[in-house]
């Protein structure tokens, strides 16, 4: 990770370095503090276990602006002290990288890098359902947007137990504009994941995807896409998956806008030759207000599923509405479910329901305050005692400090 991160760095300083006095640097300083209320920390269907958690976030940030593009770096450490449960005390960490790049009148360059390394609920059911990159616009010549490609990297499961989850993610997108209604966009991916005392379930999972996206007027985008992902399990079956899907993004209004995207997914098992056909693809809406947005939407998809150690096919429905309530707050609330289901055999079978909200004031400009609460319930479908449900209560106090160098 390191060296990918050096080599974004590397990357904007050469392709800026022929303009004199364009440099903009922005060094950011946070420091969260934290106190979370968790009903039941190991996840666990009995003897369940609540406790209140402090947790400690110093983090730095930095962003490079560039005039053909920008770069960062980020990282934080968050050190988390249990009240009553001192042997779950830990450290987790987060690396961040990222940069995106104009290479030329037609050729843009994006990449990005996510490390974490966690044991904390709060962290692992994050990094699991990260999203990369769920929809970039495609800049024609002049800066001119010129129509949106959908490269959505699924999430990688479910948390079913409490442990040490390690999540790398590499992505990266070159996109060439043909012409002012086309362009071409090869997507290239890496995704490492090791939970601790479980080596079985350890995957490597590289990826690749290139998408064809075709503006048929002013409020249509049309797009043909192809994707190749393999899932290497360090002792278990490995398996491959290759999806083909057309879509469709269409602007019902100026505020409104429509995407579905629908195709084939293609998954083979290696050890047993087992070979799983059908759809992947989903629906999406969105609706922009003066203050703020609401989606929902519908997903089907492959996807590797880290905790099962075993590929595992998702069908998600979510729905999620962020507003500005006034002029200092803001607020949110989400809804998702999601059914499981094992593509090799019958031995896995979950829904997961999850539910929450959260609302945030800005105390001054350097400094906010955040009130959160999220629900969580797991439905194991073969094994009961699989089953938890887990309410979560979080405030947070955060407080950064940034200053813009320009050279």
């Amino acid at each position: 990770m390191k060296r990918f991160i050096f080599g974004v760095l590397a990357a904007s300083v050469f392709f800026s370095f022929n303009d004199a006095m364009a440099y903009e640097l922005t060094p950011r300083l946070s420091l969260s503090l934290a106190e979370e209320y968790n009903d039941n920390i190991r996840l666990t269907r009995e003897n369940r276990e609540s406790d209140f958690i402090t947790r400690i976030s110093p983090g730095l940030d930095l962003s490079l602006r560039l005039p053909k593009g920008e770069a960062g770096l980020g990282y934080a450490a968050t050190f988390n002290r249990y009240s009553k449960n001192e042997g779950e005390d830990s450290t987790s960490h987060r690396f961040s990288g990222r940069g995106s790049f104009v290479l030329s009148e037609r050729l843009t360059l994006s990449v990005s890098d996510v490390f974490v390394k966690s044991r904390e609920t709060i962290d692992t059911i994050g990094v699991v359902g990260y999203h990369w990159s769920p929809w970039f616009t495609v800049i024609g010549p002049q800066g001119v947007p010129v129509g949106s490609v959908r490269f959505e990297e699924p999430t990688l499961g479910l948390i079913r137990e409490k442990r040490e989850l390690t999540v790398n993610m590499i992505n990266s997108t070159l996109s060439y504009q043909i012409n002012p209604q086309m362009a071409a966009t090869l997507g290239l991916g890496y995704t490492s994941s090791d939970y601790e005392q479980d080596d079985a379930s350890d995957l490597r999972s590289p990826s690749a995807a290139l998408s064809l996206s075709y503006r048929i007027g002013e409020r249509t985008t049309a797009s043909a896409n192809a994707k190749y992902t393999v899932f290497d399990y360090k002792g278990r079956s490995d398996a491959d998956s290759q999806d083909y899907t057309l879509g469709l993004s269409y602007k019902v209004s100026p505020t409104l806008d429509a995407n579905a995207s629908g195709g084939i997914s293609l998954t083979e098992i290696d050890d047993t030759g087992r070979r799983s056909t059908g759809f992947t693809g989903g629906v999406s809406l969105t609706k922009r207000y003066e203050r703020g947005a609401a989606t929902v939407g519908f997903r089907q998809a492959v996807i590797s599923g880290v905790s099962d150690g075993e590929p595992l096919r998702s069908q998600a429905y979510t729905f999620r509405v962020t507003r500005e309530l006034a002029e200092r707050w803001k607020g949110g609330v989400f809804l998702s479910f999601t059914k499981y289901k094992s593509l090799e055999t019958a031995s896995r079978k979950t829904d997961e329901l999850r539910a929450g909200g959260d609302l945030s004031y800005r105390i001054l400009p350097w400094a906010d305050a955040a009130l959160s609460y999220s629900y969580a319930r797991l439905d194991d479908k073969i094994n009961d005692s699989g089953d938890y449900y887990n309410h979560i209560v979080l405030f947070t106090v955060r407080v950064s400090y940034e200053r813009k160098m320009q050279f």
